[in-house]
């Protein structure tokens, strides 16, 4: 079983003929509406690839509220950090063209207060947790309770896609991270140098995801040493939609990682995931297919 703690919002996706211009008026062509944020599209990825996920977020009662719990459906058990919420989750919206990996999105501010766990959580039976830092008190408090406990626990993962206050805590009880391109600790300025952060942190399991380029990773066998781990790439003039191929990209880990511990090849593995969430628009498509495909199956 996987956890996944952080935050869920609320995406709508607009394929357009073009993008708008000031003062027009623009027709989409198709409309989606889904649970946006990366521990909520992680947790519906990992529970897409056959495993029982279940997500730790500030949903609330909102009307929009019914969105997430729609789209991510009975198979992905909400543990809601704000149950009394009124307020709508945060919103946005994704503007799309054909034949473009290009995307326009306008987010509402996330408004959040402190969030609660619920008093009965146990991780109790619980291969992996994610963390993606949007809950970070909750998550250094959680990750402690972890550690501190006797006896088997959950791999721990984080998802590190910016900076936040408390990152470098949380990095030094975790697992495993895979961070995007763009995570840069205060003062390091370079892939390499985040790399090379990682590893003064004594994290023996640590990658970053670089869009179409290879991932960057440490050797778990020798830290002193990068691994460049080839992801797929897509079919020249094939239609292509990146939107939270990086949440794919972690929930399709943390399903590989709980299922073999194989650092390395979770990675692979996540990646493929990944490049096939890309092929269709929005970020479930995919897994009507993806069984199909050899070098996923």
């Amino acid at each position: 079983m996987g956890r996944f703690l952080g935050l869920a919002t609320v995406d709508f996706l607009y394929r357009l003929p073009h993008l708008p211009v000031i003062g027009g008026k623009t027709v989409a062509e198709e409309r989606w509406e889904f649970a946006g944020g990366p521990a909520a599209n992680a947790a519906a990825t990992f529970s897409l690839l056959g495993g029982r996920a279940g997500l730790l977020a500030q949903v609330g009662n909102h009307s929009l509220a019914d969105v997430i719990r729609k789209d991510l459906g009975p198979e992905v058990k909400i543990d809601d950090l704000d149950p009394g919420r009124q307020t709508p989750p945060s919103l946005s919206c994704i503007f799309i063209t054909p034949g473009s990996s290009e995307r326009t999105i306008v987010s509402s501010p996330a408004i959040l207060r402190a969030g609660r766990l619920p008093a009965e959580l146990s991780f109790e039976g619980v291969d992996v947790l994610l963390v993606d830092g949007h809950e970070m008190a909750l998550s250094l408090e959680v990750t402690k309770r972890l550690r501190d406990q006797p006896g088997p626990r959950p791999r721990i993962v984080m998802d590190a896609g910016s900076w936040k206050d408390g990152t470098d805590e949380l990095l030094r009880r975790v697992d495993a991270v895979v961070a995007s391109a763009d995570f840069r600790p205060p003062g390091v300025e370079t892939e390499h140098g985040v790399m090379g952060y990682f590893r003064d942190l004594g994290l023996a399991m640590a990658a970053m995801t670089r869009g179409e380029r290879p991932i960057l990773a440490l050797d778990p066998s020798d830290v002193s040493e990068l691994l460049d781990i080839e992801v797929p790439s897509i079919e020249a003039g094939r239609e292509v939609d990146t939107l939270a191929a990086g949440d794919v990209f972690h929930g399709a880990f943390c399903y590989f990682f709980a299922k073999e511990n194989d650092f390395e090849r979770s990675l692979r593995q996540a990646g493929r995931v990944a490049t096939a969430s890309c092929r269709f628009m929005g970020p479930r498509r995919w897994a009507e297919t993806w069984r199909d495909e050899p070098s996923l199956g």
